[in-house]
């Protein structure tokens, strides 16, 4: 499984060289969760704050983890998770990675869920996107 995750992150790195007009949502589905994995023309700080923007005022959400200084919050709703980390790549790039564990749940519940994330952060960002997947 991480060698198909390593595969769709060379992947997106090569789509994504010269312009950046749209970003690849790269979309992993494992046995516990899903991944998905964006570069994004937003520094690390800007995404990590309007993630907990969104977090904050959903009040199905409860916030369970978050540290500004490395820009990862974590958030419930009753026995369901998912988690950001944006990691910074330039003053003005960063990488998203949006982790997701619907109790119970199949992979493709758990992949919309992360994708539906993906999406909304995307959209509040103004950042244009296209799902990869293997």
């Amino acid at each position: 499984m991480k060698t198909r995750l390593l595969a769709l992150l060379f992947t997106a790195a090569f789509l994504v060289q010269g312009c950046v007009a749209v970003i690849p949502l790269v979309v992993a589905v494992m046995d516990d969760g899903a991944t998905v994995v964006a570069e994004v023309p937003v520094s690390a700080e800007t995404v990590y704050a309007k993630t907990v923007e969104l977090a904050e005022g959903n009040d199905k959400l409860t916030i369970t983890e978050k540290d500004e200084a490395k820009h990862y919050i974590h958030v419930t709703r009753g026995d369901d998770e998912a988690s950001l980390k944006a990691v910074p790549l330039s003053a003005h790039r960063s990488q998203m990675i949006i982790m997701t564990d619907i109790d119970g749940e199949n992979g493709d519940g758990n992949k919309q869920l992360a994708l539906n994330v993906a999406k909304t952060i995307c959209d509040k960002l103004g950042v244009e996107y296209q799902v990869v997947e293997d």
